[in-house]
């Protein structure tokens, strides 16, 4: 953020707004022509560019992110298969089933009654399960913030000191001492390969913020969400979130209104080192159960 981008920066910045774009709209028909004209490429060099950023063709991540948020909507949803196809951008169940099976390796119904379960339990072992007396967790109305956010591709963890680094450093330049930031992983660990794992770290703007037009903007939502305050090492974060997830979760009697969840820093707040890490983590909700999905609204250019 502190530096003028150079042209890489740029266009992995036009790509990053378009896979935004398609997780808002996975359950619509997604075109290669539109996406390229979204992102300002014509269609081949959008495909070539998205293939050298992603790894993969769009057609492969658009399939790969529908069959992903499947995964997370059988665990963590209480809609039916045929809903769920229908919301990942399938036209039947069985459609969904035949192309769930060869990614997963079996049946929505055997995923939704213990296949995540086993697959959490390789990533993270019951010990890690926390005593439910070891955190409290509070229930708050947040409003909707406008964040400028750096994005960074790999597992969890990696090289996140540098990133928070550059974003500190962007921060000084534009005389954003003191906004609130935010960690947000935008994948399940759990559901996507750690090397395809997408992390934001998001700085607060103020309402009056003029942003240059290259920076990368989105909204975090307003709404209302379970925050549980966490302060330790950065090793530990992970089981308070195993225990929030799945254990306060179900017991709570709410939904995730989303798959959307962030660590908030606090103005006061240091940004998260080795050693330490003090933030508040934060999951939306739904007041009422319903069939959920994740989605991020990003501010238009």
């Amino acid at each position: 953020m502190a530096r003028p981008p150079n042209p890489v920066e740029l266009s992995l910045r036009r790509i990053n707004r378009v896979v935004d774009m398609v997780e808002a709209n996975l359950s619509e028909n997604l075109v290669l022509d539109d996406l390229a004209r979204a992102a300002a490429f014509s269609r081949f060099h959008f495909h070539r560019v998205f293939h050298e950023h992603y790894g993969e063709t769009p057609k492969e991540y658009v399939q790969r992110r529908r069959l992903e948020l499947g995964a997370w909507l059988l665990h963590y949803s209480t809609g039916s298969i045929a809903r769920v196809a229908q919301r990942c951008g399938f036209a039947t169940a069985d459609g969904f089933a035949r192309a769930f099976r060869r990614r997963f390796g079996m049946s929505p119904l055997d995923w939704r009654t213990d296949g995540f379960g086993q697959r959490l339990l390789r990533h993270l072992p019951p010990e890690s399960m926390e005593d439910p007396d070891a955190w409290q967790v509070r229930i708050e109305r947040l409003t909707e913030r406008r964040v400028a956010y750096h994005r960074q591709m790999g597992p969890y963890g990696l090289n996140t000191g540098r990133q928070w680094e550059n974003v500190t450093t962007w921060m000084g330049t534009w005389q954003l001492h003191g906004a609130t930031r935010y960690g947000m992983g935008l994948d399940d660990p759990v559901i996507t390969p750690p090397e395809q794992c997408r992390y934001d770290i998001c700085v607060e703007l103020p309402a009056d913020f003029a942003v240059n037009p290259r920076t990368p903007v989105k909204v975090i939502p307003a709404g209302l969400y379970a925050v549980l305050r966490y302060e330790g090492p950065p090793t530990g974060s992970s089981q308070a979130w195993l225990w929030l997830m799945e254990k306060w979760l179900p017991a709570s009697g709410y939904q995730m209104e989303k798959m959307f969840h962030f660590e908030r820093y606090t103005a006061g707040t240091p940004n998260p080192d080795v050693d330490r890490q003090n933030c508040d983590l934060c999951v939306a909700l739904a007041i009422e159960p319903s069939l959920i999905a994740p989605q991020f609204n990003c501010q238009p250019r």
